[in-house]
């Protein structure tokens, strides 16, 4: 029987000190249908200015602002961070999770957790999967070779090759060539939860919920 699944993302301070300071996901039952969506932004990491100015996207911080007043996002603590989510994988029967470049984003929940000593750990509840593992339906393919080429989605490799970012494969599902990806935690989560249900519908590869 097929379960419903979360799809989360993560933005973080760095790659090597990956604080997170943005937790975004959303559930979806198993036909794609999103049943809920959230998005925390980490007070501890976010209103220190020093350490936020050192991420990538530190340029984002206004984007941030505005949603927070518009309440489209929350700030809270990592720790009340993690017991909602925790909560809302418990409550919506969540057994497997997603996310893209799976790895990076469960490093980065262990790292934050270990460094803010939280006992409550909302992956421990799941088994986590990188969608990376389930695109090659669509990548692997002549057409999106050829898009890639069309709109400059290609590697910088002496032979190119197309890239497999988010940003390059939801602008394909999409027929966008023009898309950007946000970098922010929620909205990201959508376009990653379209291209892994996109995937599946491919019927080249079976998920795991």
């Amino acid at each position: 029987m097929q379960k419903n699944i979360i799809v989360f993302d993560t933005e973080t301070i760095s790659l090597n000190k990956n604080f997170i300071y943005n937790i975004g996901y959303v559930i979806c039952d198993p036909d794609g249908k999103v049943l809920l969506q959230r998005d925390m932004v980490i007070r501890q990491i976010y209103d220190n200015a020093p350490l936020f100015a050192t991420a990538y996207y530190a340029k984002k911080r206004p984007l941030y602002t505005s949603k927070m007043k518009a309440r489209r996002t929350v700030k809270v603590s990592w720790g009340r961070a993690c017991q909602i989510m925790a909560k809302d994988i418990k409550n919506y029967g969540v057994t497997d999770g997603y996310a893209y470049n799976g790895g990076f984003d469960e490093k980065a929940f262990y790292f934050t957790g270990l460094f803010f000593r939280n006992k409550t750990r909302p992956l421990d509840a799941i088994i986590t999967h990188d969608i990376m593992d389930y695109i090659d339906p669509i990548t692997e393919t002549e057409n999106y070779r050829e898009f890639c080429k069309a709109h400059n989605f290609m590697t910088a490799h002496k032979t190119p090759r197309p890239r497999k970012t988010a940003e390059s494969v939801f602008a394909y599902i999409t027929q966008n060539g023009d898309y950007k990806e946000e970098h922010t935690a929620l909205e990201d989560s959508k376009i990653e939860a379209r291209i892994l249900f996109k995937a599946w519908a491919e019927g080249q590869t079976e998920g795991a919920c």
